[in-house]
């Protein structure tokens, strides 16, 4: 899956990723005997190639956390949570063969986040004017008035 992977250039992209899905994935293939395509660098504090919304919305306090779910609705976005489903009852909706269930919360979770990975590198926002035009600083000097730089 990951060979043509570009550390460089590519990113992998999740919701508390570092602290548990890479964590797993690496050591079930440890477990297994499986060797990974590419060894990944699981160095903290950075954002690339691994980006991880939960660890970039706390700038890396990892005391404080941020479910998906709270995170979305922070952004107004939709969750990827139902009653019918949430990420604690994955083992056991499989086990009962509720396959498309489970399919369809893991697809919300992956636009969820992407969605939010979205709206935190401002992908989806223009840039913005980095300085006023001339006439709406004087309409600004005009609600707030002229600064003092004595």
């Amino acid at each position: 899956m990951m060979r043509t992977f570009r550390p460089c250039l590519d990113r992998i992209v999740g919701h508390n990723i570092y602290n548990f899905d890479l964590r797993f994935i690496y050591k079930r293939s440890v477990v297994c005997g499986v060797r990974p395509s590419i060894n990944l660098n699981f160095a903290r504090y950075r954002d690339q190639p691994i980006y991880d919304t939960m660890c970039e919305w706390e700038k890396w306090h990892l005391r404080d956390t941020i479910s998906l779910d709270r995170l979305a609705r922070v952004l107004g976005l939709e969750s990827p949570k139902t009653d019918e489903c949430n990420g604690s009852r994955i083992a056991e909706l499989f086990a009962l063969g509720e396959h498309k269930t489970v399919r369809d919360y893991c697809l919300r979770d992956v636009i969820t986040t992407r969605r939010i990975y979205r709206r935190m590198t401002f992908a989806d926002t223009p840039p913005s004017n980095p300085a006023p035009a001339l006439e709406q600083q004087d309409t600004l000097y005009e609600a707030i008035g002229q600064p003092n730089f004595s």
